[in-house]
């Protein structure tokens, strides 16, 4: 039984410690581009945003920077 216990203890002891790792989503720095167009033969051209890391409220966000050409 105490075998048992034990057994059980560290299965549950494993989990709840791999289960606390904080998965980032995004990262300062990165972009996306959207190619834009009228019915998919008119083209309107590209818009490129851009994440930029800031503090708000004491709380770390992100900013989405608007940007008309590719990142440098």
């Amino acid at each position: 039984m105490k075998k048992i216990f034990a057994l059980l203890f560290c299965c549950y002891l494993t989990t709840a410690l791999t289960a606390q790792e904080e998965k980032v989503a995004f990262k300062d720095g990165e972009w996306l581009r959207y190619k834009m167009s009228y019915s998919g033969f008119l083209r309107a051209g590209t818009a490129v945003l851009e994440l930029k890391e800031e503090t708000l409220n004491e709380k770390e966000s992100y900013m989405p920077l608007e940007k008309d050409g590719p990142p440098e």
